[in-house]
């Protein structure tokens, strides 16, 4: 299964409008509070123009590519965590998602209702503190449990546990989410359990109005490493009903030089941490997506287990010595063909032959 990203926001903020663009698909976006109820899901791939530069050196055929799931989750209100809007349900849907796209309304149209606050950040702040309130309502539940469990027990990773939760919680109740605190390897691997929603990786993305190309925002009250993208989802979307020959005529006229929905799925591919590398085998290519920080002997399992198992060694070269010579054997002959073991780090850009034992 390919990791998800939920995209969220107020209600006619643009979110089924970006996944329209982002897969091509016609769903209703109206006019109106929640036309959303059930998610609608579309698994798009990650654009990596490597890929296609290896298949022109290599003249292997691409078999696999990096997709990214995208669930476009119905509209918030103040008091989901109350219920409110069918807040519990939509809420339970985000818990099941990988990372967030938060979509943030900045266009303005008299013809679509404008719900939440008075300006951008009070709609953000709307959005955060009801995942902060629905977090701090599961980590009571969470800490009754331990608090239970700890009587009468001399555990110490029981203690620290307690702890732990008793730091979050004083940090939700001042407002903060939990991707903004510095918390320990350890730490961090006991909130994945708990699955909590200000935890997950987020990007901020800006809907702007038709004609407007970027956002010259004050975003010192969207926290801390905020990743933001800007852009008239639209206009986007509208473009992606063209054939690419008309849509780069119409870029051209409206002064659009870049392609914001291929950069909204790297950065939330980046969002997720993850690094991409290359396989070749038998004249086929494939791309592979791991964390970052993931040993040799683990990404070959990401291939098959028993790559793993039987793991020898991992042949390495780097895509920029391919891209920069472009021949393998030549590569070969220089010697820049790298013998890996077990605990090597793969590298973003790696294209790896592993060597394994049956």
């Amino acid at each position: 299964m390919p990791l998800s990203l939920g995209i969220i926001g107020l209600p006619n903020v643009g979110k089924s409008t970006l996944f329209n663009a982002l897969t091509k698909l016609s769903i209703p976006s109206e006019n109106y509070p929640f036309t959303t109820i059930e998610p609608n899901i579309a698994v798009v791939e990650v654009p990596d123009e490597r890929l296609l530069k290896i298949k022109e050196i290599t003249e292997a055929e691409i078999v696999n590519n990096i997709h990214l799931q995208f669930i476009d989750i119905a509209g918030l209100v103040k008091g989901a965590h109350k219920g409110e809007g069918l807040g519990n349900k939509f809420l339970s849907q985000i818990r099941e998602v990988d990372a967030l796209i938060h979509i943030v309304r900045l266009f303005e149209d008299e013809k679509v209702e404008k719900i939440g606050g008075s300006n951008f950040l009070d709609n953000v702040e709307i959005i955060n503190t009801e995942l902060i309130l629905k977090d701090i309502e599961m980590l009571a539940k969470i800490r009754l449990k331990l608090e239970k469990n700890l009587k009468g027990s001399r555990d110490i990773k029981l203690k620290e546990e307690y702890e732990l939760t008793k730091r979050i919680s004083e940090s939700l109740d001042q407002g903060k989410l939990l991707r903004e605190l510095s918390l320990t390897e350890e730490e961090l691997k006991i909130i994945k359990e708990y699955n909590l929603l200000t935890s997950k990786p987020l990007l901020y993305v800006f809907n702007l109005g038709e004609g407007e190309m970027k956002g010259d925002l004050n975003l010192n009250g969207l926290g801390c490493d905020t990743q933001v993208i800007s852009f008239c989802i639209k206009v986007e979307e509208e473009l992606s009903k063209l054939s690419k020959e008309e849509a780069g005529l119409f870029r051209e006229e409206l002064g659009i030089k870049n392609y914001p929905l291929n950069d909204l799925i790297k950065k939330a591919y980046d969002a997720l941490n993850l690094i991409t590398y290359f396989t070749i085998e038998k004249g086929k290519l494939s791309a592979w997506s791991i964390k970052e920080g993931t040993t040799a002997k683990e990404a070959a399992g990401k291939v098959h287990s028993d790559m793993e198992k039987g793991f020898i060694a991992a042949e390495v070269i780097s895509y920029l010595v391919l891209k920069e010579i472009g021949d393998i054997s030549e590569i070969k002959k220089k010697g820049l063909i790298c013998q890996e073991g077990k605990q090597y780090q793969v590298k973003d850009g790696d294209i790896i032959c592993f060597k394994f034992s049956l």
